[in-house]
């Protein structure tokens, strides 16, 4: 990304904010590229006409269309996913998806695969991918499923289908919320795509995405009908449905014809300015030739005797990419390299995963203050309400997700606005439910957070809110230790839920006392005990260096209640499930609640809401609780039965959810069990559904939910941070069950090593500093795949010494290693695992790993 030498202006976005009388200037003496009457084109608004030139500092291809101080802006629209190029170099290209496409289900049919009890679907992936040789591959994945197409609330009757999309910064508490159309519904005042485009839009073959990678610049293109792309029937006028009988055309075909495409870019930084000034762009092209000036607008479409010019739609763009830029300079984000080949294209995946992290940055009001949704759209406010800003998932998400990213700023104002303004002091939350097994891992994110950055002052800080919330959950597993004798089922379980709006029930059955929505979930026992062992172990530590003997001390007893409690956990979770195993076609359930034979969901619980099993195995996942056989049990039983898993993912039961729902908001953790358990090809096939049915396509936007059918909830920040915080678990992990033990490419796609690839991590946060490697593959030219470059930078004083490590390089057709050398030294086999394609690096040899070049050499032959 070279640098773009920025007028002061620019830089503050002053020339954005300035008076609109200023711009009410005629419009510029240039020459067309083409020259079309604007009349003959039937366009009904004309409002910011500017005429676009031939550039002659354009590269071939490309026709200026504005200017920035330091010079021409150009851009090429020979294909849809064409470039936009700035003075000095930098160069940003447009990424859009058909939004309509014919799913392959696999060889199946929706029916069958919505019919099936098991994970139909993902199950005939894996294998075919297993007789192959190879893994699940991202575009197999998405060929598989439809595009998300629709939100929560539509109203046919505006054309509109709530909210798909949305843009904005981060200060601002205004959102700019769109249905897949482009549209924003008709009361928000800005341009809509039925109001500014007066011809009829062949609706089928729509595509929409982004500009610039990361970069949240929206993006649509609108076939014109009848031109020279390929339908099958006239299509109705823009604004009322898809189109009937137009058949789906290639993106080939699509820029071969007319189109229209529609840009928006919102204003990156609004000075605390709580509204969100934005630029629309509508170009009208044919083939590669803009067939008129672009139609450019400040926010509203009805701004009289104003005319924004170009040049501050181009400065908008420019101020996006430099205030990322430096966004991520300043928070040491991560940095990716990873290859695009056989069907998995790494830098796109790449590229969602930052963007996810900057659309829950951009979700969040005045910078900290957390919101759980948006507000726009047909579905009004949906969880963008006020009253969801406590909802726990919102901090775990948005603090694993800032964690793992390497984005520290951003974590600790997450961690301490949510400590400042919703955690209270007796272990409570200012939200309506508690979730007690967040609860648990909210203990965790906090040990993770001093590990990862060293800040200690936050969290002593907090120290009496924090303990608060041990205190909450102590007090629920002692009350459980008292009431229920040892060998019982329920004996140290703590009791309580794990679903905030079961609050709903408690509250009606309070008079009576019956508070029967509050169970022994295993989440909790699992997410507190691993709080203790984490956050026990950091007071310890944080305590012995400040010479506070109160931390130390709470630290010390956390550490010393953790193996009761997993003890009381593993044992209850063993009797239960041999109960519940001893009934038809259930070997392999380990029910979620203590004294229950059910792993499917509890519907005779007297509550408004039912039990939600996939949020439950999820959180006991990332717990590691769950003994090693437990946990492979859980992971086949729920592909197995009751419509429990979709591709890999955990999907919805019963009355709250269909079973064909992914439900990603909660789905964090399952990623990380399906590590646990090393299942690298089910952890795939669940990272790319993530990337590719639980995002909209194109503008990367998470439901809180997906039906595998297209449909969707609205938009919910929870969801957003799944895929990046899998991505990054993929290429460095640390094993929660052996001392951290660092994992190096634990589940890369074996495509990732064929001949000539790169994968490199560039600054991972881990406990032990940040982490940088390069594996190099030369599997056919000298049989060897080589890692190098690998580095760890103490992050701060408190980072842990490492240990102990693991190199994994899953190669294609699964190679047998013949030898490895470390710095030039041979090492012996018992240090390599064939079968698990592993190089170790025990304590007594861990410095092996960053001494030099890792050579591992192949034989001939692939399996």
């Amino acid at each position: 990304r070279p640098p773009i030498k920025l007028s002061e202006r620019e830089k503050r976005g002053d020339h954005i904010c300035k008076r609109r009388a200023e711009s009410r200037q005629s419009i510029p003496d240039r020459t067309m590229a083409q020259s079309v009457s604007v009349r003959a084109l039937s366009v009904g608004v004309l409002w910011g006409l500017a005429v676009v030139v031939h550039g002659t500092d354009c590269p071939p291809g490309a026709v200026e269309v504005g200017r920035v101080s330091t010079g021409a802006v150009c851009e090429d629209f020979g294909a849809l996913n064409g470039s936009m190029t700035f003075p000095g170099g930098a160069v940003l290209r447009k990424r859009v998806y058909a939004q309509a496409v014919t799913p392959t289900w696999g060889g199946f049919t929706q029916a069958t695969v919505s019919a099936a009890a098991d994970d139909l679907l993902g199950k005939a992936l894996l294998q075919t991918a297993a007789t192959e040789h190879r893994d699940v591959t991202f575009d197999e994945v998405l060929a598989a499923l439809p595009p998300i197409i629709s939100g929560w609330g539509s109203k046919p009757q505006f054309g509109y289908a709530g909210q798909h999309t949305f843009t904005g910064s981060r200060e601002a508490s205004v959102d700019l919320v769109f249905d897949h159309k482009g549209d924003c519904g008709q009361w928000t005042g800005f341009p809509r795509p039925l109001t500014v485009i007066n011809e009829s839009i062949d609706q089928t073959n729509v595509f929409h995405g982004l500009l610039g990678g990361e970069l949240p610049i929206l993006v649509w293109v609108f076939p014109v009908a009848n031109s020279s792309e390929p339908t099958t029937t006239k299509p109705t006028r823009n604004g009322g449905g898809r189109s009937g009988g137009s058949r789906v055309a290639t993106a080939a075909e699509v820029a071969a014809g007319c189109r229209w495409e529609m840009m928006v870019v919102p204003v990156a930084e609004v000075a605390h300015n709580r509204e969100q000034p934005a630029f629309f762009r509508f170009a009208r092209l044919c083939g590669s030739t803009l067939s008129a000036a672009p139609l450019y607008f400040d926010t509203n479409i009805y701004t009289p005797d104003y005319r924004p010019p170009a040049d501050d739609f181009y400065g908008a763009v420019l101020g996006q990419r430099t205030y990322w830029t430096a966004t991520w300079a300043a928070e040491g984000l991560l940095e990716f390299e990873l290859p695009a080949v056989a069907g998995t294209d790494g830098p796109t995946l790449r590229d969602q995963a930052v963007h996810s992290l900057l659309r829950d940055m951009i979700t969040r009001v005045e910078t900290f203050f957390p919101r759980y949704g948006v507000c726009g759209g047909a579905g009004g406010c949906a969880y963008g309400d006020p009253h969801n800003n406590g909802f726990q998932e919102i901090l775990t998400a948005s603090l694993t997700g800032a964690l793992e990213l390497g984005a520290f700023v951003y974590a600790q104002g997450v961690l301490e606005n949510y400590l400042r303004f919703y955690v209270k002091e007796r272990g409570t939350i200012a939200y309506r439910g508690l979730e007690m097994a967040q609860s648990g891992r909210m203990l965790t994110l906090f040990a993770q957070y001093w590990r990862y950055t060293g800040d200690s002052d936050t969290l002593v800080r907090y120290f009496d809110k924090i303990q608060g919330i041990v205190t909450m959950l102590e007090g629920r597993r002692t009350a459980a230790t008292a009431a229920f004798p040892a060998g019982h089922v329920q004996h140290g379980i703590p009791i309580g839920h794990d679903e905030a709006d079961l609050f709903l029930t408690w509250a009606a059955q309070n008079p009576g006392g019956n508070h029967t929505t509050e169970m022994p979930f295993f989440s909790i026992a699992g997410e507190y005990w691993r709080g203790l062992v984490d956050l026990g172990a950091a007071w310890v530590e944080i305590g012995a260096r400040a010479q506070n003997t109160t931390i130390r001390t709470a630290g010390a007893a956390m550490l010393e209640t953790a193996p009761v409690l997993l003890a009381d956990l593993r044992a209850s979770m063993a009797t239960t499930h041999t109960r519940a195993a001893v009934l038809p076609n259930n070997s392999r359930c380990w029910p979620y609640v203590a004294g229950t034979a059910v792993c499917a969901e509890l519907r005779t619980q007297p509550s408004v809401r039912d039990s939600e099993p996939w949020r439950t195995y999820a959180e006991l996942a990332w717990s590691a609780a769950a003994t090693p056989t437990a946990l492979l049990d859980v992971i086949a039983w729920n592909r197995d039965n009751a419509k429990m898993m979709r591709l890999g993912m955990l999907s919805g039961t019963g009355s709250d959810a269909s079973g064909n729902s992914l439900m990603s908001f909660t789905g964090i953790g399952w990623g990380y069990g399906l590590l646990l358990a090393d299942d690298a090809e089910t952890f795939l096939l669940q990272l790319f559904t993530a990337a590719a049915h639980a995002n909209t396509r194109g503008s990367w936007t998470a439901p809180e939910e997906t039906d595998i059918g297209g449909g969707a909830m609205p938009y919910a920040s929870s969801s957003q941070l799944l895929m990046p915080v899998n991505l990054r678990w993929m290429l460095a992990w640390e094993h929660p069950l052996t001392n951290r033990t660092l994992w190096i490419a634990r589940a890369t796609p074996r495509a990732w090593l064929s001949e000539g690839e790169v994968i490199a991590l560039t600054d991972a946060p881990t406990s032990f500093g940040r982490l940088s490697y390069r594996i190099t593959s030369a599997i056919d030219s000298r049989r060897c795949v080589i890692v190098d470059h690998v580095g760890l930078v103490r992050a701060h004083s408190g980072s842990a010494p490492l240990t102990d490590a693991v190199v994994r390089l899953r190669t294609p057709g699964h190679r047998t290693i013949v030898s490895v050398k470390a710095n030039g030294a041979e090492l012996p086999a018992s240090r390599w695992s064939l079968a698990e394609e592993t190089v170790s690096f025990p304590p007594s040899h861990v410095a092996e790993l960053t001494a030099g070049p890792i050579e591992v050499c192949y034989g001939a032959a692939k399996r």
